[in-house]
């Protein structure tokens, strides 16, 4: 919604891909250039003239299907395991990889894709482990289409990694803004989501021959619930963010995290030590009825 509603703030041209046109319009006021549900043919159309793409779709609720946890590293056929597409395989990696490859193909200039400051942890850490148990191993998508991005997809991008998102503005006389283009910042790295918007626009002006995966927080003292960083890790501006980011910085090699492992592991250990104190509950249970 945010990214919309400042390129048309902006008086930029906007097609935008929705999941209810009907309440799209109510929020933008037109009916223009919006696309909901669409086959692969009429998906290619409405990419055609466009400049870039700017994806900040995902999959963020739970599943309709049962959780899943396939090898990692395997891309075999997704009917084998899973029916819902709504899953976020097909939200976080197969939706956006087909976006891919049309602004590759249409020759468009830049992809924006938004993930999460996760794809940098450890596949074994508290919130890798947890997004993985509760959201289908949704950082495991996540990360394959970033490597897709990266390495396979042949276009100018910038994968955006904030942390946690807040609707709140940012008062920019306490707080700034950190980009880091090594992609890693410390948990819970807070940041609002007009900045994360308006860093995804911004990020359309840079070189073609610049790509970059950017975490993303609000640094300062007046952050809730505690200070990130100092003031000083950051600018007061989007522009000052982008214009100040390093010209060179090599893209980290394709490798995929044990997510799948790391959140099954969990969810099985948990549902083994759960039967295990429920049959300690029934035998104490027993003893004391005789």
């Amino acid at each position: 919604r945010r990214v919309v509603q400042q390129l048309m703030a902006q008086n930029r041209p906007v097609r935008a891909m929705v999941r209810s046109p009907s309440k799209a319009q109510e929020v933008f006021g037109t009916s223009t250039g919006l696309l909901g549900t669409a086959t692969k043919e009429e998906l290619a159309e409405h990419v055609k003239g466009c400049s870039s793409i700017i994806s900040v779709s995902g999959a963020l609720d739970f599943p309709n299907g049962p959780i899943s946890f396939p090898g990692d590293g395997s891309d075999r056929p997704t009917a084998e395991w899973c029916s819902d597409r709504s899953h976020p395989y097909f939200l976080n990696y197969v939706a956006q990889v087909r976006l891919m490859d049309l602004c590759r193909e249409h020759g468009l200039q830049r992809f924006v894709r938004l993930t999460g400051l996760s794809g940098g942890l450890s596949a074994f850490s508290f919130v890798s482990v947890l997004f993985g148990a509760i959201l289908s191993c949704t950082t495991k998508w996540h990360t394959m289409a970033e490597n897709y991005l990266r390495h396979e997809a042949n276009v100018p991008f910038v994968i955006l990694r904030p942390g946690g998102l807040a609707n709140l503005e940012r008062n920019t006389e306490t707080t700034h803004l950190q980009l880091e283009s090594s992609g890693l910042l410390p948990i819970p790295a807070r940041v609002g989501r007009s900045d994360v918007a308006a860093t995804a626009i911004a990020a359309l002006g840079l070189p073609s021959t610049q790509s970059y995966t950017l975490a993303m927080r609000w640094v300062g003292t007046d952050i809730a619930p505690k200070p990130q960083g100092t003031k000083e890790d950051g600018y007061k501006t989007v522009a000052e963010c982008i214009e100040t980011l390093p010209k060179d910085v090599p893209n980290p090699p394709s490798a995929l995290k044990p997510f799948g492992f790391a959140s099954g592991m969990f969810v099985y250990s948990m549902t083994a030590i759960g039967l295990v104190l429920l049959k300690l509950a029934w035998d104490t249970v027993s003893r004391v009825l005789g």
